[in-house]
């Protein structure tokens, strides 16, 4: 049999403080529900009723569980297809498609009292990092898991133990996720759940205040982000916006938009921002974010109150795009290439190349620098798939380009 952890702390963790166990939701087990049916799957989409489907199914689908960290067992399960079932049965594994990709993946169950019983759950990659903080374990022995000629992996039922060791010395309680059949999250007592559905329905309804005709463009959804893009369809907001881009050689109307994102794995705050769409469907994301962490004594109610400062980002950004204007370029291409020199974690060069060898080496101005750097963005995103998770990361990093000193990179 496959057991992880020393034998005194797990008949610890089985025996004791069940009856300390809250449950978030008072109602039967419905975790293993799926509405995303692999780890890796992103799903776009399009209509609003789908969007309020999803909410809805999370709702009624997702569970969260606080028991005692040092009541949490991890089991490390290998992957050896011939004994496979032997060890799913020994540790009380039910055999199933999420746990076999669990074996596939990082190899990690996480066990916890629940309901006044044990339950084991599969683990998917998104726990991983959070699992390892409440253990508090860091580094490459414990988050490596391929191999080289020069540095082995531990194996994973050690790494169980370890974890399982480490929960032992933790007196706090966790908050864990259990979504779509498995472990999503082993967040923090700290940690503030805020329910997806309640964040954009008050975003939805500030929106509508000043802009009634705003419509959803598109939700993207994966385990680990959720995102949406609204088009606020306010005509005097795009002319305004359509006639400031002009002034400076961008000659197409636009229609601006706010964008929203939120994770429930640890990975963001719930926070919004501006953007403006060509009419080739081309997105910017311009301006600063708006939003709350996802700690303390955060809430809806904080995140709500936030929400009237939405229409001062367009402001904001408009007047630092009219700087960018306004400040002149002696040559563009090089000033593109300059930054991404600087910067090519942010700015891959294979991409970069094909948008500086599209590029005027005459004078220009700083919003043309801009809007390049952005293309560069687009264009790397776009080939690894429109992955909200890399598409977030890396337009936030870029949105801070809009308030650089563009013209220091002008030699």
């Amino acid at each position: 049999m496959i057991f992880s952890g020393f034998f005194f702390e797990i008949f610890y963790v089985l025996f004791s403080h069940i009856e300390d166990v809250e449950i978030f939701q008072n109602k039967e087990d419905k975790s293993m529900e799926k509405y995303l049916k692999f780890d890796d799957q992103v799903t776009v989409l399009t209509k609003h009723k789908e969007l309020q489907q999803y909410l809805q199914f999370r709702k009624e689908n997702d569970v969260w569980v606080q028991p005692y960290i040092k009541e949490t067992t991890v089991v490390g399960i290998e992957d050896h297809p011939l004994f496979l079932s032997q060890y799913f049965l020994s540790n009380g594994i039910e055999l199933n498609d999420e746990s076999n990709e669990c074996v596939k993946d990082t190899g990690m169950f996480l066990t916890f009292p629940m309901n006044g019983e044990r339950k084991i759950y599969p683990t998917r990659h998104t726990a991983f990092t959070s699992i390892c903080q409440r253990a508090g374990l860091s580094g490459p022995t414990i988050s490596n898991f391929i191999g080289s000629a020069f540095k082995k992996v531990l194996p994973v039922t050690e790494k169980a133990s370890w974890l399982t060791r480490g929960f032992s010395l933790y007196m706090q309680k966790c908050k864990i996720l259990i979504r779509d059949g498995k472990i999503s999250a082993m967040m923090s007592n700290g940690y503030s759940i805020l329910p997806a559905d309640e964040l954009v329905g008050a975003l939805e309804k500030e929106l509508k205040k000043e802009h009634k005709d705003m419509k959803m463009l598109s939700a993207t959804i994966s385990h680990e982000y959720l995102n949406i893009d609204y088009l606020l369809n306010d005509k005097d907001a795009d002319s305004s916006f359509s006639l400031l881009l002009k002034d400076f050689g961008l000659d197409e109307n636009v229609k601006t938009g706010i964008g929203f994102a939120t994770s429930d794995v640890g990975l963001s705050r719930a926070y919004v921002y501006p953007f403006f769409m060509t009419e080739n469907g081309y997105k910017t994301r311009f301006g600063d974010s708006a939003g709350v962490e996802h700690e303390g004594k955060n809430s809806v109610d904080t995140f709500v109150q936030l929400l009237p400062r939405v229409d001062s980002l367009f402001k904001e950004a408009e007047n630092q795009i009219e700087k960018l204007g306004n400040t002149d370029i002696d040559s563009i291409s090089s000033t593109v290439r300059n930054i991404v020199d600087d910067n090519k974690s942010l700015f891959p060069k294979s991409f970069a190349e094909d948008v500086v060898a599209a590029l005027s080496s005459q004078p220009g101005t700083a919003i043309d620098v801009y809007l390049a750097l952005n293309e560069i963005v687009e264009n790397y995103i776009a080939s690894r798939g429109n992955d909200p998770t890399l598409a977030l990361t890396l337009k936030d990093r870029l949105s801070k380009y809009l308030y650089i000193n563009i013209k220091k990179y002008d030699c």
